[in-house]
């Protein structure tokens, strides 16, 4: 684990992640991202010593504001689909490195993005997805398993203080299909 002065830590991002985690009015998802980060932090997944660890850290943050968006969609129908594009937009995200990154997580080929903007939306995609595994076990770890860490994201829709909706584990489907999605390590079916 690198050094606390060589962490980025949620001050650094907290401005981005406001722009990132959207979906809901009342701050709950922002409150979740902020402590995931600080669990980010203690598995020392948010290093910032190097060029290329800054962007991995960068790229963390977008992918869990991807897993939160799709998370959203399954379990209250609400997903803004916001392209990974404008997810990375405020962050430090390195070309270079980014592209060593996409090129070390993945065997797709890049060569059929016909511009750059395709190109690079496409290496983000890949460098941020190959981060979801890593975010989930940490996440599993921190919240002591699949279900609270579910638990604690059906709370995320309302505001940090408000009580408890008893109704996010009724067997629903929206919310069967959401738990599924945790279950899965952020993946669908």
């Amino acid at each position: 684990m690198t050094s606390t002065a060589e962490q980025l830590r949620w001050e650094d991002v907290s401005e981005a992640a406001a722009a990132m985690f959207h979906v809901w009015q009342g701050g709950g998802e922002l409150a979740w991202a902020e402590e995931c980060w600080q669990h980010l932090t203690a598995a020392g997944l948010t290093p910032a010593g190097t060029v290329l660890e800054t962007t991995a850290t960068c790229l963390r943050l977008v992918e869990l504001a991807r897993i939160y968006e799709a998370f959203s969609g399954l379990a209250w129908d609400e997903n803004p689909h916001t392209p990974v594009t404008l997810l990375a937009e405020n962050l430090a995200i390195d070309p270079l490195a980014l592209g060593i990154i996409a090129a070390a997580s993945t065997s797709e080929s890049f060569a059929a993005c016909v511009d750059p903007y395709e190109l690079y939306q496409s290496t983000l995609h890949a460098a941020a997805g190959a981060r979801r595994a890593e975010i989930f076990q940490c996440l599993v770890e921190a919240y002591d398993g699949e279900i609270n860490l579910y638990s604690r994201l059906s709370k995320t829709n309302q505001a940090p203080d408000a009580e408890d909706d008893e109704d996010a584990l009724e067997p629903t489907f929206p919310n069967v299909d959401a738990f599924a999605y945790v279950q899965n390590g952020f993946q669908y079916d």
